[in-house]
């Protein structure tokens, strides 16, 4: 469904975005959302009006986002429902994967008796 919408509307879009969200210059934003959606393009152009420091990934992965989160200090994005899903279950699949690596350190490290 395209739809025509002049500079002055999306500017507006976008100060009315910064105005609601608040994003400030000590924001890190990364880019989720796909820019040829206005709510993407929007999002972008509001950080990038804030100051924000922008992230960009080449393409969604869930493991690399929650890598990014990490890496940059993200503070913002936005994403679709099944972003957030996809995220939630790599977030479980990396702590599951934290605790099994805790337990065989624990195990592991188990103190001898002095004979």
């Amino acid at each position: 469904k395209a739809v025509q919408l002049s500079h002055a509307a999306f500017h507006a879009q976008s100060l009315v975005k910064l105005a609601r969200v608040g994003y400030s210059s000590q924001d890190v934003y990364l880019h989720l959302a796909p820019l040829f959606h206005v709510g993407g393009l929007s999002s972008a152009f509001a950080a990038l009006m804030a100051g924000c420091k922008q992230v960009f990934l080449p393409r969604f992965s869930a493991a690399a986002v929650l890598e990014a989160i990490r890496q940059h200090r993200v503070s913002a994005f936005i994403a679709v429902p099944t972003m957030l899903q996809d995220l939630v279950a790599a977030s479980r699949e990396q702590q599951q994967q934290q605790r099994q690596q805790q337990q065989q350190i624990g195990i592991a490290s188990a103190c001898m008796r002095h004979v």
